[in-house]
């Protein structure tokens, strides 16, 4: 008898089983295989093609029973295919069979008609499932280096604050302490120049004009009706810029003449104080 031992060969087993959770399955599996001692496959078993499908069912009834409906039909299918592979690779050996499995495939894993779409439906729950953790997961990979980055923006405009703060501070205390010693040499004349910058600063940009009339008692008066008719004349005609120049104008001259008339009234009571 001549006995090809480089070709591979396949069989094919299928059947209904129990799994671990004592639930009904069916698998379709297809055992690829090569002779790999002639000698003992003439001869040590009559049958090898039925040795082989006894000993194909015999491992993937074991696996399968020895695993739960979720790993038969999901995620666990590639590692069930390797073990019913080693189991079955040993059964041959023992039987010397001169056998040896090549590959097995687990082409397909079905629960009972009855309850396929129950599962269709789990499996689409699960399906859901992992798409929601994946999108949770990318979600929390983009916020988190952003929330964190923000966080580190803060703390460093914080820091900056403070900084800021504590220098101002520092300059305000030196400022204060020059001024305290300059104020323990001269009170009164530290005080009365602090006094005249403080009314600099708040009469810098005010328009009115303040009179001292302490030193006299008499009423002051100023010519504003002849202020008045001194003004120059408004055409309807001329732009608004005209009437603005105009306007700055009267308003320089009105209080150059103020000026000019409390000057003369504190000379004059001057010349009477003598």
């Amino acid at each position: 008898t001549k006995v090809r031992v480089t070709n591979v060969r396949s069989a094919e087993s299928s059947g209904q089983m129990l799994t671990q959770d004592e639930n009904l399955v069916t698998v379709d599996l297809q055992v690829q295989y090569r002779v790999s001692n002639a000698e003992a496959y003439v001869l040590n078993v009559r049958d090898s093609n039925q040795a082989l499908a006894f000993a194909t069912d015999s491992a993937l009834r074991h696996e399968v029973g020895s695993s739960s409906l979720d790993d038969v039909l999901t995620e666990g299918r590639a590692e069930l295919a390797i073990r019913i592979e080693q189991r079955l690779q040993n059964f041959l050996r023992d039987y010397g069979a001169g056998l040896e499995v090549v590959r097995v495939n687990v082409e397909s894993t079905q629960p009972p008609s009855a309850v396929q779409d129950s599962f269709r439906e789990v499996q689409r729950a699960r399906e859901d499932e992992q798409r929601l953790k994946e999108e949770a997961e990318t979600y929390r990979n983009k916020i988190v280096p952003e929330a964190r980055g923000q966080a580190q923006r803060m703390i460093e405009e914080a820091n900056a604050y403070k900084q800021e703060v504590i220098e101002r501070a520092r300059g305000e205390t030196a400022r204060f302490k020059q001024l305290l010693a300059v104020y323990e040499n001269a009170p009164v004349v530290t005080r009365e120049r602090m006094y005249i910058q403080a009314v600099e600063q708040v009469l810098t940009n005010s328009s009115k004009i303040l009179v001292d009339t302490e030193s006299s008692g008499n009423m002051m008066y100023l010519p504003l009706d002849r202020l008045t008719q001194n003004r120059l004349p408004a055409n309807s005609s001329k732009s608004s810029g005209n009437n603005s120049n105009a306007q700055q104008v009267d308003i320089q001259a009105l209080t150059d003449q103020v000026l000019q008339e409390v000057q003369n009234r504190q000379n004059a009571n001057i010349r009477r104080s003598r």
